[in-house]
């Protein structure tokens, strides 16, 4: 059961990264669309540490693309990560991407032969409901759905490509064989961001200027804290289904609430989170609706 220590562990740890991405949007950063390009040079760094330690295993030429093709996608979410986790708190984003398993489930059905059962579009259904009820906000007489849910749902799809794309090379190579990879597209991703994104070559430059050395290297904590979260989480799987890992993993849904509420009463500025009791208890309602479309899903 070493297996639920790690998936925990990725679990508390996918919050801890959120909340300091939180924490950087709203007091450090003047722009958000620089900080994948940090994430993009620190992949590199850890692309070649996991070559390294991985005996240099050379991919064939198409799995090669493929893997570079899924990095891609990873980097490129990631403007539209920060511009969604800048409309609304960080517990709702992590409930907001657990659409993630839902359109990867859809896309391997498509593209690898997958089958859904009924049990999984229960699951579907929860997980949809549960996004679009945390989604919802009150102006004047009528509802509306947050702007950070449309946001999100590009990013979860985004997301659920690069994890199929990386589940096809996988039925030919373990997945330690790929991260090299993958880390290597998160690079490439980045520097053609910079190089065709004008915006991005703006902030990531101009970041250099303004920011203290301080806040730089914060970022890159962060930065690496999520990728070694990755790592936990690859960890995991190696020890344990897939599936087991993906449902205890959801706890951050629970744990995301209850972040979000502590840090809320620490630090309401920065940590904009409904503290009501009533909006405590419909956050929880829709986190346990969601835990419960993700198990069945799994």
């Amino acid at each position: 059961m070493n297996w639920i220590y790690f998936a925990l562990s990725a679990a508390f740890l996918y919050c801890i990264v959120k909340f300091i991405d939180k924490f950087i949007l709203e007091r450090r950063i003047r722009d958000f669309v620089c900080i994948p390009i940090y994430c993009s040079f620190l992949s590199f760094i850890f692309g070649l540490g996991f070559w390294y330690f991985n005996g240099f295993q050379i991919l064939s030429t198409t799995d090669t693309i493929l893997a570079l093709m899924a990095g891609i996608f990873i980097i490129a979410m990631g403007p539209v990560y920060f511009a969604a986790l800048n409309r609304t708190s960080a517990s709702n984003i992590i409930i907001l991407i657990q659409l993630i398993p839902v359109f990867t489930l859809v896309l391997s059905v498509l593209f690898l032969g997958d089958r859904i059962s009924i049990t999984q579009l229960a699951g579907f259904f929860l997980i949809i409901a549960s996004v679009i009820g945390i989604s919802m906000k009150r102006e004047s007489t009528s509802l509306k759905i947050n702007k950070a849910f449309f946001l999100i749902l590009i990013v979860d799809i985004m997301s659920a490509i690069a994890a199929v794309i990386t589940k096809w090379i996988t039925l030919k190579n373990p997945y330690i064989a790929i991260l090299p990879y993958n880390s290597f597209g998160i690079f490439l991703g980045g520097i053609l961001m910079l190089i065709f994104f004008k915006r991005a070559r703006i902030a990531f430059f101009d970041s250099f200027v303004y920011l203290k050395k301080s806040s730089i290297l914060f970022i890159i904590f962060n930065e690496s804290l999520f990728i070694f979260t990755q790592i936990v989480h690859l960890i995991a799987i190696s020890l344990a289904s897939v599936a087991l890992v993906s449902v205890v993993i959801s706890t951050q849904v629970f744990i995301g609430v209850m972040m979000g509420t502590l840090l809320a009463k620490i630090s309401p500025t920065t940590f904009k989170e409904a503290t009501h009791p009533k909006d405590i208890l419909i956050k929880i309602f829709f986190a346990v609706l969601t835990f419960l479309g993700v198990f069945l899903v799994y």
